[in-house]
């Protein structure tokens, strides 16, 4: 009785674990860096707060930025993004859409006939227009605004219709800077030690 019951818990349990294990371990990366960023940016002068209190509610496509980082002169509203998958990219439609493409190696060789990876495409969604409460638009800072990707995807591109651009740090999607958190920590120090 005992045997049968440890099998068909980790008959349950195992499946579940391996379908939930790239969102659990993209949470755990995202509050490390969190928790990073927050004593850099207390450690070069910055205020930090975070508009929610649990990391396990942060979307990709909220219409509210996440955190926000001020100094008297600067404020970095930020906006978090993460790619939960290994292996996937982010293209960006001509009407504005976004949809993740992830790789998946073929599971017999064979079959596929020696061909590598395929890509899985996942649904095209809308992007929210990102908002920032009113206490910190009145402000005399300047404001600039931030897309944090980590973990990051392999590839971020726009198509226009025409052609198709990869974007990487310091470019622009939806009216935000695009940055890694190296380089936002980067960013950071380079301000506070310029003043």
């Amino acid at each position: 009785m005992t045997f049968k019951y440890v099998i068909v818990c980790l008959s349950v349990l195992l499946p579940t674990a391996a379908l939930l294990y790239p969102y659990v371990s993209g949470v755990w990366l995202r509050w490390r860096m969190i928790s990073e960023l927050r004593k850099k940016a207390e450690k070069n002068g910055f205020k930090y707060r975070r508009f929610y209190k649990n990391i396990f509610l942060i979307r990709n496509r909220s219409s509210k930025y996440d955190l926000v980082i001020y100094n008297d002169e600067r404020l970095y509203a930020v906006k978090l993004w993460s790619s939960y998958f290994l292996r996937s990219e982010l293209e960006v439609g001509r009407n504005g859409k976004v949809r993740e493409r992830r790789a998946v190696p073929p599971v017999f060789s064979v079959l596929s006939g020696g061909r590598g990876a395929r890509g899985l495409m996942g649904p095209a969604h809308s992007v929210a227009r990102t908002y920032l409460p009113r206490k910190y638009t009145k402000s005399e800072r300047r404001i600039e605004n931030i897309l944090l990707i980590y973990p990051s995807y392999n590839k971020i591109s726009v198509y226009d219709g025409v052609e198709r651009s990869v974007l990487g740090t310091g470019d622009e999607l939806f009216g935000k800077k695009i940055f890694s958190p190296s380089a936002f920590f980067c960013e950071i120090e380079q301000k506070a030690a310029n003043g």
